[in-house]
């Protein structure tokens, strides 16, 4: 960007000389645009039944996550994989399930009584967030029995997920 008339230009000024855009202009339209981003990812859920369809959502997602890690445990532990792939898996399951528990966490509940539901999914989300982030720091390690030790979490956190895909509407 070259200086336009003592301002910088986002833009090839127009035939008149004059920016199209400047970069005040600029700054403005992207602080609205991540306002509004923003906002429509974080909110209350309008009733009961939809926040608990959110949280059975969030539990499959959160569920394929815990899946994705047993599956490279499953590797680790028949040798069937070299680590820095097995870190690689690990980090996307692990910034999967740290997403949803973010998003699950930013829903406002409608009410007491679905307090209750936020308060027992987080902390099951954040036991698969935790037990995925050990798994992973011990294969960037190449600890092998450290990832396993760490895995063998997984399948109380699976047990616990199912639980809430189950829940009613």
């Amino acid at each position: 960007m070259a200086p336009v008339g003592g301002r910088y230009a986002a833009f090839p000024p127009a035939r008149g000389g004059e920016p199209r855009c400047s970069v005040r202009r600029l700054r403005w339209c992207s602080t609205l645009l991540v306002a509004t981003i923003g906002l429509g990812c974080v909110g209350p859920a309008r009733n009961t039944t939809n926040y608990r369809l959110k949280a059975r959502n969030s539990a499959k997602a959160a569920a394929s996550a815990v899946a994705t890690s047993q599956l490279a445990a499953t590797l680790v532990r028949h040798d069937d994989a070299p680590w820095p792939y097995v870190a690689v898996v690990l980090d996307s399951a692990e910034r999967d399930a740290s997403s949803v528990e973010s998003t699950f966490g930013s829903i406002q509940p409608p009410n007491p009584r679905s307090d209750h539901l936020r308060d027992a999914l987080g902390h099951v989300l954040n036991d698969a967030v935790d037990t995925i982030s050990k798994m992973r720091i011990a294969a960037r390690r190449d600890a092998r029995r450290e990832l396993l030790d760490a895995a063998q979490n997984l399948p109380r956190v699976a047990r616990e997920l199912r639980a809430y895909q189950d829940l009613s509407a």
